[in-house]
């Protein structure tokens, strides 16, 4: 990892004696608008009142007129919010880390690796301080609670936490606690075992956030210094309070007030960034983990959110029957002919696809409407990309660890989806990827498959690999042996003599006596001993 901070309390500014901390010196917020930009009556671009600006903002808002600009009229700041939430008036024993954050960071990579070095340091956050995820899921969906039938939304939660566990995944939500974010924190509460699951919302959207400001009188605790927080004040306009059952919250500050997706943007880039930071190394073949977006149900700017991340090549999993924007890409996608791999609408498909988007979003102006049908046109057209599942099936983690590997499509498609099926340790995609009309293994592939199969400790596999033909004479060399045995799996100092042994005798027993033989002629060799107890 890149840029990590060896001093967590750096020397800066002092207020009672104490030090700043890292997170008040590297991370930023926005600051106070400084302009009023009148965009309806009385109300600044900013989403405040005219009441809420200070004199000198209403004063520049005379001199200098035009649009509002969020980098223009709001400077960024040192974060006026960071710690852990303590939810007071909630049934539950977390107390997740929190940060208000600037949607500026996610513009520069300096930015970028320090809301990393937030998130993973031992010494901040430590997110990957038991183990590194293999996967990033993002859900994306409605704000607001909908309607649909227990079993349905318990078999949704089920297997997404389900995918999550086998996968070894980090969960991404929006984090309020409503609509799809509240069945997804709640789920994994109530599943064992701990699943991380990071809660992205516009700081200004977030009911009580006053709670967690830290005033001059409170800017010296720690980052691990716990806010009392009750989200379950009074209504305060457009707002949501946070879901308690999230493990981590980054707060979006995009310098509105009472507007939501201001967080959009910045999650798409973070998400990226984070696969980038935990690269898949078990193979020759390095790259970096898969992300995989989730809709269910969703408002207008949900269709958008997925856009943004199929641009940047990343699958979508739409839940059909869940309502809204999830329902009226899945009857774009219905309604649509393929060919070449891009699906387009004829002129009766778009009317069908026109009447959905009435249906469920009556009240948005024409202009929005049109959006919602360019999104839409856009998402279809990437068929690789996009796999559509009803809720009334089953298996929903089998659909969702599926559809990753269909959006493989590139020249090393065929190992890249092997190789995430080894890491989630799920035998029948293997099975499925090797009967796959589309999906051919050479030889090398097929033994590079072989070998992270016995690093991962994955016996299954092996077994499936051996029904390959795999010529074992050729792969069983001193060099692949020799560098199995000095594999180190996380966590451990080296594979292990007993499980070398073991996973070699599983290969073939006949070659039992050889392999102790060309680990011993190395030991004569080098004068070490590979095979001693660590």
């Amino acid at each position: 990892m890149n840029n990590l901070i060896d001093n967590i309390y750096v020397p800066g500014l002092q207020r009672s004696g104490q030090q700043e901390h890292w997170v008040y010196r590297n991370i930023v917020c926005k600051g106070e608008c400084e302009r009023f930009a009148e965009k309806r009556p009385g109300v600044c671009g900013c989403g405040r009142k005219r009441e809420d600006h200070s004199e000198v903002a209403l004063k520049r808002g005379e001199e200098e007129k035009g649009a509002w600009n969020k980098t223009q009229d709001c400077k960024e700041v040192p974060t006026t919010g960071y710690g852990k939430i303590n939810f007071s008036v909630e049934d539950t024993d977390q107390t997740p880390d929190f940060v208000r954050i600037s949607d500026g960071m996610c513009e520069t990579t300096d930015g970028l690796n320090q809301i990393i070095n937030l998130m993973t340091l031992e010494e901040l956050w430590g997110m990957d301080e038991h183990k590194e995820p293999n996967l990033l899921i993002s859900v994306t969906g409605g704000a607001r609670d909908f309607d649909v039938q227990t079993e349905l939304k318990n078999n949704f939660a089920k297997g997404l936490c389900a995918a999550a566990k086998s996968a070894n995944a980090w969960i991404v939500t929006g984090g309020t606690d409503a609509g799809v974010m509240k069945m997804v924190g709640d789920a994994v509460y109530d599943y064992p075992g701990d699943i991380v699951t990071i809660g992205i919302a516009t700081w200004g959207i977030v009911r009580g956030k006053s709670q967690l400001l830290r005033t001059d009188t409170r800017r010296n605790k720690g980052a691990s210094a716990a806010f009392d927080y009750n989200g379950k004040v009074a209504s305060q306009g457009s707002t949501a309070p946070l879901n308690p059952h999230h493990t981590h919250f980054i707060l979006v500050d995009n310098g509105t007030d009472k507007t939501f997706g201001g967080e959009m943007a910045f999650r798409a880039k973070l998400e990226k960034k984070i696969a980038e930071t935990y690269p898949i190394e078990k193979t020759a073949l390095q790259r970096e983990i898969p992300i995989i977006q989730v809709i269910l149900n969703g408002g207008p700017n949900s269709a958008l959110t997925c856009l943004l991340s199929m641009r940047q090549n990343i699958p979508l999993l739409v839940i059909k029957g869940s309502g809204n924007s999830a329902d009226v890409i899945a009857k774009a996608h219905s309604c649509s002919d393929l060919d070449s791999g891009r699906r387009t609408l004829s002129e009766h498909g778009k009317r069908m696809v026109e009447e959905e988007i009435n249906m469920f979003f009556p009240k948005l102006s024409d202009k929005d409407k049109k959006n919602i049908m360019g999104y839409v046109k856009e998402i279809i057209q990437m068929d690789h990309l996009l796999t559509i599942y009803s809720l009334e099936s089953k298996d929903l983690d089998h659909a969702l660890l599926f559809a990753l590997i269909k959006s493989k499509t590139d020249n090393n498609s065929a190992i890249e989806q092997m190789s995430m099926a080894i890491n989630w340790n799920r035998r029948e995609l293997a099975e499925e990827i090797l009967e796959m009309d589309t999906v051919q293994f050479n030889k090398e592939q097929l033994t590079e498959c072989m070998e992270q199969a016995i690093l991962s400790d994955r016996k299954d596999f092996i077994d499936i690999f051996l029904k390959q033909d795999i010529e074992m004479k050729s792969f069983l060399t001193f060099e692949r042996l020799e560098n199995m045995f000095k594999y180190k799996p996380e966590g451990s100092s080296h594979m292990g003599k007993k499980r070398f042994f073991k996973a070699v005798e599983r290969l073939l027993p006949a070659i039992k006596v050889t392999a102790r033989f060309d680990i011993e002629r190395h030991r004569n060799v080098s004068g070490k001993d590979p095979g001693r107890r660590i």
